[in-house]
């Protein structure tokens, strides 16, 4: 949201706040990158500020101090696999073949994910019947294309993003099938 507040002053794209996510949420993903042989590199979100001095173990601030058109560009269209919310950053990688793990999909109906890809999605916690919906009560309750907070909120219903657990999981799966590990036969059954 910061990156279109500054780029579209005088343009209210608030409708596009679903898919925002906190950056400290990805910390244990790219802990774990960095473990496995990995880099991980923060691109440019809109922010001004610089990372925290618990990430520049794990992650390259590109952001604020390499950052360039070119590079941009550069960046996703050569990396291993690209690991981020649902942004056009990431058709960049998309278009260039390279697998993408996408947090925070929202609506999940909305999804193009291509080959050797994951997504995980936001998940919708209904207050009214205290429960996080399964896709089932999402389709009965037609509220699959919804991404519009406020409309959810009438309805009594919430975005969950997803935490830094999942994201970690995410990111170890994707690890895991780029580096061709396959889940044993009981995990797949779960």
């Amino acid at each position: 949201s910061e990156y279109l507040k500054q780029k579209f002053k005088n343009r209210d794209f608030s409708y596009h706040n679903s898919r925002d996510c906190s950056f400290d949420n990805l910390y244990d993903a790219a802990k774990l990158i960095k473990q496995r042989g990995g880099k991980c590199i923060r691109m440019f979100s809109g922010e001004k500020n610089r990372l925290k001095l618990k990430y520049n173990k794990y992650i390259i601030d590109y952001s604020t101090k390499w950052h360039s058109d070119f590079m941009d560009i550069y960046l996703p269209a050569t990396c291993k696999f690209f690991l981020g919310g649902p942004s056009g950053l990431s058709e960049v990688s998309e278009i260039f073949n390279i697998p993408i793990a996408i947090t925070n999909i929202v609506p999940a109906c909305h999804l193009s994910i291509p080959k050797d890809s994951l997504f995980i999605p936001k998940l919708l916690y209904s207050y009214n019947e205290k429960k996080i919906l399964g896709y089932r009560d999402i389709n009965k309750k037609n509220l699959n294309n919804i991404s519009n907070i406020d409309h959810l909120k009438k309805l009594g219903i919430k975005f969950l993003e997803n935490d830094s657990d999942d994201i970690k999981l995410l990111a170890q799966d994707m690890l895991d099938n780029l580096n061709n590990i396959k889940l044993k036969k009981e995990e797949q059954n779960i």
